[in-house]
């Protein structure tokens, strides 16, 4: 990461400590939305009828895919929604205040412990969100570190990272 970057893990939206966020990232004029989310996904069931309500529901759970977008799209919402954001720690301190004309763009991303296949690759099978709202990207804890190393070993950490995140909206 550049030094000028600002990273912030376990934000809120409020002095309550309401709507939790796992990392909060700016780099320069880009905004990144960090939600991770470690729920295995169950073996599907023999019957296809059975086994696609098992996927959909572990897809769909707390701990589950869609629950982590809708954390980051929802921070993503009030960023956009307000000229002047300020995230806090668990205890109510002000962590950071996000002024409306400091970023020019917002990437939300979804980290997961497990493989979601094709769930996490094409999210419009079972993602739910409002339309005209980008997808957010999907990716497995093992595959971003082995992206970032193979970024290093190119020499170009952040300006292909961005230009994929770009990519994948």
């Amino acid at each position: 990461m550049p030094v000028d970057a600002i990273v912030l893990e376990s934000v809120f939206e409020n002095n309550k400590s309401f709507n939790e966020h796992d990392m909060f990232i700016k780099v320069g004029r880009t905004i990144l939305i960090v939600e991770a989310k470690a729920a295995p996904r169950r073996e599907p069931l023999t019957d296809p009828s059975r086994a696609f309500t098992r996927i959909r529901d572990d897809f769909k759970r707390k701990s589950g895919i869609q629950s982590g977008c809708d954390q980051a799209l929802r921070l993503k919402k009030l960023i956009l929604d307000n000229d002047v954001t300020t995230l806090y720690d668990k205890k109510g301190n002000e962590l950071y205040t996000i002024n409306k004309m400091d970023f020019d763009e917002i990437f939300c991303i979804c980290v997961t412990k497990d493989e979601f296949g094709l769930l996490a690759t094409d999210l419009s099978i079972l993602l739910d969100k409002p339309d005209g709202t980008d997808y957010p990207w999907v990716v497995k804890i093992t595959d971003l570190k082995f992206y970032f190393s193979c970024l290093r070993y190119v020499g170009q950490e952040l300006g292909l990272f961005h230009e994929l995140l770009k990519a994948e909206n």
